[in-house]
């Protein structure tokens, strides 16, 4: 393009797609580039700069891309380089601003990355890594020895960055290195497996319970909606989303739970080694892992890849005395929505004790017996979700989720019948019976909000996922039935809430409430009362 402006000479451009591409991300081809710019510009591709020359204020670059790519990232503007030639991989930062320090601190977080992922799989497998960053807001990418983070997550100030950096890298493994050979096998190879593998990077520096969080968050969005599609129709991550993530990474999940660690870990590893620089198939992968489990695993990859549907187990069992110091569990597990063949861990727990059982339920009834040593204070049915699988508290995460969409949408019938039917399977839950609270208390049905209002204070106090710190959820609500109290005429009882919510505090990031408890304490709370109608959305 013509560069007549001078502002263009300090604006930044990028390109996501670059001939041969195609809706599926799968058409393959080495490329080379010649890119005309601004003197003041560097350019930062997927390949190596094979030649460049000024020509006036402008520089022509060309390029060669590293071998065959499904796709390439083109960036393009006046960047800041910072080149960290002591690493191995070679290291260069680019940056739209002058932060060495930041630049210093991304290479270590690189570093960590790369070195566990090397550790698995094998040496990182381009000359040279080339890390992004701009104030824009553009989604990440990662392939090809390139790597693009938006500046937010590149200087680790969200929650979930950590994600962001371990996935992006997890692909220049399996997106650069292992490629999909067709769009069916793209989202399974290419994405569930740089998301299993992001989530291992976490673990090994968070521990076991982030990881217990991470399997909770996978559950439910691999849940959510219930997909009647199987995993390889998608194609696009557009068209599902963070479905595609979640599936995928608990098919890793499952199969490494069924052919074990060691061999699971061997299997990634020869993996990556045999399908070098090749595309491959899911059955490319499926052999791998028949062969070095050394069994058939026929009935797992056709039912969780290629089919659709979850199970749904149910756990019945009573414990008998047989000896004075021997015990028996006799119990059954149900399949209640579909049959699937599966080995389901049974644990017999008591104070001090603990016994594993694994079972395989492959028929609608499965009966099993357990002798044991102890009695034993409860059994557990699959208690580190080791399977994807639906349970009481899934359908009632995905319910109130879903109602709550309903919510900003301003379907209240219909964001209501889903918070009912979350409350009808367990009526302690704090989290649905919040969100049906603020569905009466947006219509004016303020003795109705107060009874949901009342009901989540004194359930279980768990809001799942919601962003807010749990305190600061308990002192809205107490908020929220001062004002219904006072729209009702109940002028003491909205005293009462009030104190209760300046009480716990002013949070500088919530002060918005306290400070309206004190306004309120003042003159009673009114239906003119600016924002008073959006507050419970803001949650």
């Amino acid at each position: 393009r013509e560069f007549d402006d001078e502002s263009d000479r300090n604006r930044y451009f990028y390109l996501r797609k670059w001939y041969p591409v195609n809706d599926y991300y799968c058409d393959q081809a080495p490329a080379d580039f010649t890119f005309t710019l601004p003197r003041n510009f560097q350019i930062i591709t997927s390949g190596q700069e094979v030649s460049s020359e000024i020509q006036g204020d402008i520089k022509i670059s060309r390029w060669r891309s590293f071998g065959s790519a499904n796709y390439y990232f083109v960036f393009a503007g006046p960047f800041r380089q910072y080149v960290f030639a002591d690493q191995t991989p070679e290291i260069a930062v680019y940056m739209d601003s002058a932060e060495p320090h930041k630049a210093k601190a991304a290479v270590e977080k690189a570093v960590s990355i790369l070195n566990y992922y090397e550790s698995l799989l094998c040496p990182y497998p381009y000359p040279i890594l080339h890390l992004v960053t701009t104030h824009s807001k553009i989604s990440p990418v990662g392939l090809n020895g390139l790597t693009y983070i938006d500046f937010d997550q590149f200087a680790l100030k969200y929650i979930y960055s950590e994600w962001t950096w371990s996935h992006e890298l997890a692909h220049h493994w399996f997106g650069g290195v292992v490629q999909a050979k067709t769009p069916e096998d793209y989202c399974l190879l290419m994405e569930g497996s740089a998301e299993y593998m992001s989530r291992l990077y976490i673990r090994s520096i968070k521990g076991g319970e982030r990881f217990k969080l991470d399997l909770e968050a996978q559950r439910m969005a691999a849940l959510a909606g219930d997909r009647k599609t199987p995993i390889t129709k998608y194609y696009t991550l557009e068209k599902g989303g963070e479905f595609l993530y979640a599936r995928g990474f608990y098919i890793f999940h499952m199969l490494r739970n069924i052919i074990g660690d060691e061999v699971f870990f061997r299997m990634m590893k020869t993996f990556v080694k045999e399908f070098y620089v090749q595309e491959i198939e899911i059955r490319d992968l499926e052999m791998l892992a028949e062969k070095v489990h050394g069994q058939s695993l026929d009935w797992f990859f056709s039912r969780w890849v290629y089919e659709t549907g979850t199970p749904e187990y149910e756990l019945e069992y009573r414990v008998n005395r047989v000896e004075e110091d021997r015990f028996e569990v006799i119990g059954n597990i149900s399949q209640k929505r579909v049959t699937f063949r599966m080995p389901v861990e049974v644990v017999a727990v008591s104070a001090d004790r603990e016994y594993t059982h694994r079972t395989i339920v492959e028929e609608e009834e499965n009966p099993f017996r357990l002798e044991l040593s102890f009695r034993p204070e409860s059994v557990l049915l699959d208690p580190e979700y080791k399977i994807l699988r639906w349970d009481q508290d899934i359908k009632i995460w995905i319910y109130t989720s879903m109602g709550r969409k309903l919510l900003f949408q301003k379907k209240y019938e219909q964001a209501e019948r889903l918070f009912d039917r979350a409350l009808w399977i367990d009526p302690t839950r704090s989290w649905p019976a919040l969100e049906r609270g603020n569905t009466a208390y947006l219509q004016d049905q303020y003795e109705m909000a107060i009874k949901y209002y009342s009901q989540a204070l004194n359930g279980d106090l768990d809001f799942h996922l919601m962003p807010w710190p749990h305190e600061q959820i308990i002192q809205v609500l107490h908020l929220w039935l001062g004002i219904c109290h006072d729209l009702l005429g109940r002028r003491q009882e909205a005293i009462s809430y009030y104190q209760k919510t300046i009480a716990m505090g002013r949070h500088p990031r919530f002060s918005f409430y306290y400070d309206k408890a004190k306004e309120y304490l003042k003159k009673p709370a009114s239906k003119k009362d600016e924002g008073r109608s959006d507050v419970c959305c803001d949650l």
